[in-house]
């Protein structure tokens, strides 16, 4: 088969397309797990403010080493709560 200049433009074009509509795809699944998580701000002082950090945690994906630096700072009570209130952004540039 024969491909001509203007048919191999297009099958790269195509690809480019295809690769963004999958990055597309994967960021706005990501977007609605986050969505998702819904934690109410509690108490710093209970567990509850904890395991909501969890739950948000869980619901980003981050590097192991990201992960275990969140987890020491989940022992600050006033941590937890500033990070149960950030926006999603604000997490994950945070951490």
């Amino acid at each position: 088969m024969l491909l001509t200049k203007g048919s191999r433009k297009e099958s790269k074009l195509s690809n480019v397309s295809e690769a963004f509509n999958a990055f597309v795809n994967v960021q706005n699944a990501k977007a609605e797990r986050l969505r998702s998580v819904s934690c109410e701000a509690t108490s710093a002082a209970t567990d509850d403010s904890l395991a909501c950090c969890m739950r948000i945690l869980n619901g980003i994906q981050f590097p192991v080493e990201v992960r275990v630096k969140a987890l020491s700072m989940f022992k600050d009570a006033d941590w937890r709560k500033m990070f149960i209130e950030m926006s999603d952004e604000m997490r994950e540039g945070g951490l």
